[in-house]
């Protein structure tokens, strides 16, 4: 064979690319592993094959216990807006829901979710239903009307269930 048909694809490693240090060291990790491979003790080989006990053998796996739910938790949709607290902006916005808000600086928007699934977004002092946002403070969202106001708050902010609120008091009273 001629010596242009041998030519390995690879160029050799080089000091002035900074190619030398990586060569070394994976020359280094090739002659460890098999080194590693050659050095296991007899003894583990011949254990293992001997059908000796393994070293976990005495491991016992933790027991799965089953925790009781207060049966509130399963009932209510996980993915609804605030999971709670919705009921109120059903009534006072006809059916719809207060899905959240987002702002940009100091423009914010309040997001509502129809009973059909599309959303519509508000920014304050744009009417819906009557109900003109006042604003989205942290509390919730403001809305007005002839004179009266009502605040329907959603997220973090949202009350919990108020049936689920009165079991809490009642249990509470008679452990009393």
């Amino acid at each position: 064979m001629s010596k242009s048909m041998w030519k390995f694809p690879i160029p050799p490693p080089r000091s002035d690319e900074n190619s030398l240090l990586p060569a070394v060291l994976a020359g280094v990790l090739a002659v460890l592993a098999v080194l590693q491979l050659m050095l296991v003790p007899d003894a583990v080989v011949e254990g293992a094959s001997a059908g000796r006990a393994a070293p976990l053998a005495g491991y016992v796996a933790p027991a799965i216990t089953l925790v009781s739910v207060a049966p509130v938790i399963g009932a209510r949709p996980l993915f609804t807006p605030a999971r709670a607290g919705a009921a109120s902006s059903s009534d006072m916005l006809e059916g719809v829901q207060v899905a959240g808000s987002w702002s940009t600086g100091r423009q914010a928007r309040l997001v509502l979710r129809k009973p059909d699934g599309t959303s519509i977004t508000l920014r304050p002092g744009q009417v819906f239903n009557g109900w003109r946002l006042a604003g989205i403070t942290s509390e919730g969202a403001r809305f007005a009307r002839a004179g009266e106001s009502a605040t329907i708050a959603f997220g973090g902010s949202a009350p919990s269930d108020p049936d689920y609120d009165e079991q809490q008091t009642e249990e509470e009273e008679e452990e009393l």
